[in-house]
């Protein structure tokens, strides 16, 4: 047996190969436990409370509104609102660049609602940062906002892609 072995095998080289693996199996299980956590925020929370608090003055998820054409249904609180959800936003995308939560996770839990709430209070944001141009406001959001934008037009193509063949296939079958 050569001498890695003999360490691997050796009961203190049994024990530090063990306690590595329990380490690094914990931090998967809490980075997979805190993205469920933030995400429940999202879709359960607070943040859920106050999307539905905006959402009921304006609509983020329609394509043809955004915060310049809605902000005067918007009152000081609801102004609160909007900045406590994109702080919220902010937040996940810090999270997710250091890798405490998980993008993928995130992405298939939130990334319509996230994508709908940056198209929608951009103007909002632009308007806050051209005020203090050294502001680096909301630019996580901004960051994730275009880099799930990247994907899930990535993914539409792909399946536009798979349903044409489809359809070629539905079509034209092969008879053998």
């Amino acid at each position: 047996m050569n001498s890695t072995a003999q360490i691997i095998f050796s009961s203190a080289g049994f024990a530090t190969v063990l306690v590595a693996i329990l380490a690094w199996l914990k931090y998967v299980w809490d980075r997979r436990k805190i993205t469920s956590d933030h995400l429940a925020q999202v879709i359960f929370g607070r943040v859920a409370e106050l999307r539905s608090s905006l959402e009921s003055k304006v609509n983020p998820f329609d394509a043809g509104e955004t915060y310049n054409s809605a902000s005067d249904r918007l009152d000081e609180s609801d102004q609160r609102q909007l900045r406590d959800v994109l702080n919220y936003f902010e937040i996940m995308g810090v999270a997710i660049r250091y890798r405490v939560i998980s993008d993928r996770m995130a992405y298939e839990s939130a990334a319509l609602i996230v994508l709908a709430y940056w198209r929608w209070a951009e103007p909002y944001v632009m308007a806050a940062r051209s005020r203090d141009p050294t502001w680096s406001l909301w630019r996580e959001v901004e960051m994730l906002s275009n880099r799930w934008k990247r994907r899930w037009n990535k993914e539409v193509k792909r399946a536009d892609r798979r349903a044409q063949k489809s359809e070629r296939k539905r079509k034209h079958p092969i008879s053998v």
